[in-house]
């Protein structure tokens, strides 16, 4: 894997075929506390955004890194959440992870080299997790809300039960892509890409990207805010 991430790091795409026949992970909880969790009947955690902090003495290229560094941590942090548990914010809060981790890349556009295919491994990612989110919230808040509101509506009750079982359908589809071969892959080469990462250092390349952190960090809500379903 050592060797995979070296070559990886040169060119990131070869991470996914490096990694075919083999099944690594990069996790951040060790077996012993996966296992004192399971134990205690312990549900997992759910990793919102944190907060970023960009001074003025930090250069461009340290900015885009803690960005993309958190946006990542957020959509790890949430992957035994949506793979062992039930609470919904899990699905919703890795969808958010995402949303931010693309909307930063689509702001850098060409000022980075992002490879091809792991753009599309994240769109693929998206669209796994977006099913499960829609129908829980379905499911599980609006139709509750709409039962108390409405408690004699003899439709509602077939409604909601159907509404669960697409939403326990589509948690399954969320659960399987997370515990995927080519969710594995997928960070490996991110994180062999992250390593590998450099901002542009020309003169053209730095305009584009604003005069400093702050700047930086303003677009990217912009961004965010213009790009907000991005998925």
């Amino acid at each position: 894997m050592v060797l995979c991430l070296w070559r990886a790091r040169r060119q990131p795409l070869l991470a996914f075929s490096d990694f075919s026949g083999t099944f690594n992970r990069l996790g951040h909880e060790s077996k012993a506390a996966r296992g004192y969790a399971l134990k205690r009947g312990e549900a997992p955690s759910v990793r919102t955004a944190g907060r970023i902090i960009l001074d003025s003495g930090m250069t461009p290229e340290d900015a885009y890194e803690t960005v993309i560094e958190d946006a990542l941590a957020q959509i790890q942090g949430n992957e035994a959440g949506v793979s062992r548990g039930r609470e919904l914010e899990s699905v919703h809060q890795m969808r958010v992870g995402l949303r931010r981790l693309r909307c930063a890349l689509r702001f850098l556009g060409s000022a980075v080299d992002f490879p091809e295919g792991l753009a599309s491994a994240l769109k693929w990612l998206s669209g796994q997790l977006g099913g499960a989110r829609d129908w829980e919230v379905l499911a599980e808040e609006t139709l509750a809300k709409i039962a108390l509101a409405c408690p004699e509506h003899a439709g509602l009750e077939p409604l909601a039960a159907q509404a669960l079982s697409e939403a326990a359908s589509h948690r399954k589809v969320a659960k399987e892509a997370v515990e995927s071969e080519r969710y594995a892959r997928l960070f490996l080469s991110l994180e062999a890409w992250k390593q590998a990462f450099s901002a542009p250092r020309d003169d053209t390349a730095r305009a584009s990207v604003g005069n400093g952190p702050k700047s930086i960090f303003l677009s990217l809500d912009r961004t965010r805010q213009r790009s907000w379903r991005l998925s």
